[in-house]
C-alpha cells in the first residue's frame, strides 16, 4: 500500500510535483492544501483543497507525509516560509528524485527537496533543505548547496562550488568551480559565472545590476 501525501500549493509547481508523484514515486497524492485566503477552488486536480490552518485536523501528521510544492516566487521566500510551518505542524516532509537522475550513493541530501528529470549529480554533493532542481541540471563534485535554493532547468554547477541559501538560477546558467555564491543571489538566465558573487547580488550578465529585480514566480 502506497504512503500517503499531501501537497502544499495548487500552481504551477505543485502541478508538476503531483504528476511526478503520481507517475514516478511510491506515494499516493490524497489531497492539496493552501492558506485559506488564496483557495478558489474546493478542488485541483480532481482533489480536494484543504485549508492550511484546518490541514492537520483533517490528515494527522503521524499519519500522512507532506511536499510544499512552491517555486521560487519572492525569492524563494515563500516556499521557506511554508516549508517551516510544515514543519511546525509535525509533518515529515518527503523528497522526490525523478527515475532518470544519476547521482552517487555519498548523496547528502535534506527534506522537501525536488529533483527533476535527467540531473546528473556527482560524488560528495551536499544538498540541503527545501531545494527545487530543475530537469537537465549538472551538479559537481564536492558541490554544496544551500537551503531553499531553486536551481533552474539545464544548470550546470562545476565542482567545488558553494551556493548559499535562497539563491535562484534561471535556465542554461553556468557556475564555474572553486566558487562562491553568496545567500539570496540572482543568477539569470544563461549567465557564466566566472567569479565569486555575494550575498545579494543580481546577474543578467557577468556584472552584478544595482537596481532592484523583480523575481516573480512560480506558486
Amino acid at each position: 500500500m502506497k504512503n500517503k501525501i499531501i501537497i502544499y500549493g495548487s500552481g504551477s509547481m505543485a502541478l508538476i510535483a503531483y504528476y511526478n508523484f503520481r507517475e514516478f514515486s511510491d506515494f499516493e497524492v490524497i489531497a492539496f492544501t493552501l492558506d485559506p485566503e488564496l483557495i478558489k477552488l474546493n478542488t485541483f486536480e480532481n482533489l480536494p483543497v484543504i485549508p492550511f490552518n484546518l490541514v492537520e485536523k483533517k490528515f494527522r501528521p503521524r499519519e500522512f507525509y507532506m511536499f510544499v510544492a512552491i517555486g521560487y516566487i519572492q525569492q524563494n521566500q515563500i516556499r521557506e516560509a511554508k516549508y517551516t510551518e510544515a514543519k511546525e505542524k509535525k509533518y515529515r516532509l518527503i523528497n522526490f528524485i525523478h527515475p532518470s537522475v544519476s547521482m552517487f550513493s555519498d548523496l547528502r541530501l535534506g527534506d522537501n527537496c525536488f529533483i527533476s528529470a535527467n540531473t546528473s549529480i556527482q560524488p560528495k554533493v551536499i544538498m540541503k533543505n527545501n531545494i527545487v532542481i530543475g530537469d537537465n541540471c549538472c551538479i559537481g563534485h564536492n558541490s554544496k548547496i544551500g537551503n531553499n535554493c531553486y536551481i533552474g532547468g539545464g544548470t550546470a554547477i562545476a565542482g567545488n562550488v558553494n551556493i548559499g541559501k535562497n539563491v535562484f538560477t534561471g535556465k542554461n546558467a553556468t557556475l564555474r568551480d572553486n566558487i562562491n555564491i553568496g545567500s539570496d543571489c540572482i543568477i539569470g538566465a544563461g549567465v557564466t559565472m566566472l567569479k565569486n558573487a555575494n550575498p545579494g547580488e543580481v546577474y543578467i550578465s557577468p556584472e552584478p545590476i544595482k537596481y532592484p529585480f523583480n523575481n516573480e514566480g512560480l506558486i
